[in-house]
């Protein structure tokens, strides 16, 4: 089950005062300044604009997995292969391209890149298994497996197996705002730091940082993280599995 977009959750009256809540969780931390001042307005306003970028691009994400969710069913579902290839010829990714805000184009060039050379590892991958029972098999009189094979490994690519599109999460996991959690507690302490706040550690559970930072989190994705909490999932390192690539015999 998908969990709703912060932009279907708030309102542009949400987003124009925002830089307003931010005042008032800077005033609610138990940290204090070096001075008695209220932090200024315009640092508020700098930090409402940042998160503003950083929760278009979550949902940015959320609607990439989503649009690949129902891609993947469309392909599954579709009545021919003549049907398929006149999609893919019609850039089924425009629509997605235009609703997305705030974009990275860098990220999103990369992503496209990736999905690419990730689908030609699996596609050696099974290549490899087709060798193991047929050797270098004939698709057509002029084509055989070896010569499908050889630009890719010429780039360096290796066999890996890739879970297929339909197999992933059907929704965000728990934890889905740890990905952005930690750009906001950057952004958040740039300004506490600057506004002389004394005690603005990312791990630190008490600081301004993980109190301002529990708040903004909260406000955007309807969650109850604490200031320890989101402290705790600063410190905290994704684990990642390593696996070995499977080297393809030589075509």
């Amino acid at each position: 089950m998908s969990q709703p977009l912060i932009a279907e959750r708030k309102s542009g009256q949400d987003w124009g005062l925002l830089y307003l809540e931010i005042q008032r969780w800077f005033q609610e931390s138990l940290c204090q300044k070096s001075g008695s001042e209220k932090i200024s307005e315009q640092n508020c306003i700098f930090l409402s604009d940042k998160l503003r970028v950083t929760f278009n691009r979550a949902d940015n994400e959320e609607r990439i997995r989503r649009f690949r969710i129902e891609q993947f069913e469309r392909d599954r579902a579709a009545a021919s292969d003549d049907e398929m290839i006149f999609r893919q010829r019609n850039n089924p990714e425009r629509g997605l391209i235009e609703s997305l805000r705030d974009i990275d184009v860098e990220k999103y060039n990369n992503d496209k890149i990736d999905a690419f050379l990730n689908a030609a590892r699996n596609l050696l991958y099974e290549a490899e298994n087709i060798r193991d029972y047929f050797g270098n098999y004939m698709f057509t009189d002029k084509i055989d497996l070896d010569e499908i094979c050889a630009p890719l490994e010429e780039m360096g690519l290796v066999a890996k197996k890739t879970l297929p599109l339909g197999k992933t999460a059907q929704g965000r996991p728990e934890s889905f705002w740890r990905e952005v959690g930690k750009t906001i507690a950057n952004d958040i302490r740039a300004v506490a730091k600057q506004e002389g706040y004394g005690r603005t550690g990312l791990t630190d559970g008490l600081s301004v940082t993980a109190y301002v930072g529990a708040q903004a989190v909260n406000w955007a994705f309807g969650t109850f993280i604490t200031p320890v909490g989101f402290a705790d999932a600063m410190k905290r390192k994704r684990r990642i599995h390593k696996r070995h690539d499977r080297k393809v015999a030589p075509c």
